[in-house]
């Protein structure tokens, strides 16, 4: 009887187990993290719980798409189950834009793109967050190059999509670019398992590429010939010193720079309170400037998030800095758009 006891207690214990494993494996399969092929917004579900949020790449696409319907990337996760090629690109294609968005020189590079030139920036982010392009994000390192002008790295990337083919099969995907003299494979996948070639992709060029910007040639030095000092005629001319600015000039400085805020040229009014910071005695009106350029600095970082302009107050932040004002960037950015 104490035996039968025992094996029961054992059978028990084991099938305990087994249920709490199984109870932990479903749930880890019923979360979905997913991206909008379109707008690269995340979407997390758990069940009925969905958490959507946008990050520095979707900020940066936001000028570039209309209001449209998600289009969600199918993952694996959830109901629908599609083919392991087809998920595992999906999830690649995840883990390139979760990484570029948690690499703060990633982001720098991506934004620094868009603004020179929006249409060629968005076609590179778009191929690598392309699950049927098989592309890795080291590609963005093509843009990141500054001893090539802009036009060079847009020729060189515009080459690069071009020659970057890939085979498809039934159970594998290879894609191959030229290096050199010779083609390598730069990407193989078959299911469960990625191949990434040795793509040098800090230095790659297209065969035959000439810069178009030559470099500016360094003056020759011609040797001077002494002059000889002046003859004096007459007494010297003392020099009359500076006079420092008087505490009426300051106070109608700190005035006209908070009006400079009031009317949304913050730069420009944090460039007068670093001017008047380094008068000494220091303006007895200085921080009432501080005060109103934090203030309207605040009221136009909410804004620009709010309206999808996540890189705009980013730079607004970083001109501040740069000033000498430091805002309390906790206060106003978040998921939705990092602190730069």
């Amino acid at each position: 009887m104490k035996r039968y006891v025992v094996l029961a207690l054992l059978a028990g214990v084991v099938l305990g187990t087994l249920g709490t494993l199984a109870v932990g494996a479903w749930r880890v399969d019923a979360v979905e993290h997913t991206w909008c092929l379109r707008c690269a917004r995340h979407r997390t579900s758990f069940g009925d719980v969905v958490d959507e949020h946008g990050g520095p790449v979707s900020a940066l696409l936001a000028t570039r798409n209309p209001p449209h319907h998600h289009v969600w990337a199918d993952t694996g996760r959830g109901p629908r189950r599609a083919l392991p090629l087809t998920v595992d690109a999906a999830r690649e294609a995840l883990a390139n834009l979760d990484a570029i968005e948690s690499d703060a020189r990633a982001v720098a590079v991506l934004d620094e793109a868009f603004r020179n030139s929006p249409e060629r920036a968005e076609r590179l982010v778009r191929a690598v967050l392309d699950p049927e392009a098989h592309l890795d994000r080291s590609a963005l390192t093509l843009v990141a190059r500054p001893e090539l002008s802009w036009p060079d790295r847009w020729r060189v990337v515009d080459a690069f999509l071009a020659a970057y083919t890939c085979t498809r099969a039934a159970q594998a995907v290879t894609c191959t670019l030229p290096v050199g003299d010779v083609r390598i494979v730069a990407w193989h996948h078959v299911p469960g398992s990625v191949m990434r070639g040795p793509v040098p992709w800090a230095t790659w060029l297209p065969q035959g590429f000439a810069p178009t910007a030559s470099p500016t040639p360094t003056p020759s030095l011609t040797p001077m010939t002494p002059i000889a000092p002046p003859i004096p005629v007459g007494p010297a001319t003392p020099v009359t010193p500076a006079v420092p600015a008087s505490p009426r000039d300051d106070e109608a400085s700190v005035n006209a720079g908070i009006a400079q805020a009031r009317r949304g040229d913050l730069e420009g009014a944090a460039r007068t309170w670093s001017r008047l910071s380094t008068h000494t005695p220091r303006p007895a009106g200085l921080p009432r400037l501080r005060a109103a350029i934090e203030r309207q600095a605040g009221d136009a970082i909410d804004t620009m998030i709010l309206d999808g302009r996540c890189a705009a107050a980013q730079r607004l932040v970083r001109s501040l800095r740069t000033a000498g004002l430091h805002l309390d960037g906790a206060q106003h950015f978040g998921s939705a758009c990092q602190q730069p």
